[in-house]
């Protein structure tokens, strides 16, 4: 190669080396050692199809980056809040640029304040993971409805940290049983508390390999059967936190089936009760 120089590389052979680069170094670096790798850099779908960042962009940066390859994107992780787009852009402009990412595969907006409905999901047609996690901004309702039309695709849902409180659980569940039949893995953890019921009906009817929920009291004992019953589910950390109840000392297992006796202030009011009606009475 003597003689030659990285410059006189085919451009598809020098599009494939900066694959190896940060989309960040190839933005502010390389497209700017001269005009041909600026355009190789800034014109080529394959540099773009997979964006991980949690950096906050401003309006400039936003449209260098997100709006111009919106296009190019399978993987796209635009986490945290993007506030500073938010409030200097146009009412919904992160959600229109999202609509023009029409060919997502994986879509991640973690703790993404900015966000506050996924309408924008009507234009991905085939989306297959979809993290919200910490996604505060949005209502509830607008997530089940949008997942209500437009999940049928989604196999990976993660709503953990979201709005949901115990009076959406049953429309959150019929969405899940009835609209999200490629479903593989839901997290809802710090969401609301999902009875074991709750959960049978999810597993009963969706073939999943991972359940993340915040469950309910149950007792431990209880949700410790549930969890040998479905021994090829991975369970979140939440019920795993739950079931170290057990090893607490005011649980005593009885038989194998797990029955807890557990020795109570109930108990001790009851004997005081019964006193204080022998001495007044």
């Amino acid at each position: 190669m003597t003689g030659h120089c990285l410059y006189d590389l085919p451009s598809d052979i020098l599009e494939h080396i900066f694959q190896f680069f940060k989309v960040q170094d190839c933005l502010n670096i390389v497209a700017r050692v001269c005009r041909r790798f600026y355009k190789i850099v800034n014109d080529s779908g394959a540099l773009w199809r997979s964006l991980k960042t949690d950096a906050e962009f401003d309006v400039d940066s936003f449209e260098l980056v997100i709006v111009n390859h919106a296009k190019h994107f399978r993987d796209l992780a635009l986490q945290f809040s993007q506030k500073r787009v938010r409030y200097n852009s146009p009412a919904m402009h992160i959600e229109n640029t999202l609509a023009l990412c029409k060919n997502l595969r994986h879509l991640d907006l973690s703790y993404n304040t900015s966000i506050t409905t996924i309408e924008f999901l009507s234009e991905i047609n085939c989306l297959t993971s979809l993290i919200l996690t910490g996604c505060t901004s949005i209502e509830p309702n607008n997530t089940m409805n949008c997942l209500k039309y437009n999940g049928s695709c989604l196999k990976v849902l993660n709503i953990s940290h979201c709005q949901f409180g115990d009076e959406h659980i049953a429309s959150l569940i019929n969405v899940v049983v009835k609209n999200l039949t490629s479903l593989e893995l839901f997290h809802a953890e710090s969401t609301a508390l999902f009875s074991i019921h709750n959960a049978r009906e999810i597993l009963e009817t969706r073939d999943l390999k991972e359940l993340a929920l915040s469950p309910n009291w149950g007792p431990p004992p209880i949700w410790a059967d549930f969890l040998e019953e479905y021994q090829h589910v991975n369970f979140g950390e939440h019920f795993k936190a739950h079931l170290e109840r057990i090893k607490l000392a005011n649980f005593y297992i009885l038989t194998r089936k797990k029955i807890c006796n557990i020795t109570c202030v109930n108990h001790l009011s009851l004997i005081c009760i019964r006193i204080c009606t022998v001495y007044y009475f």
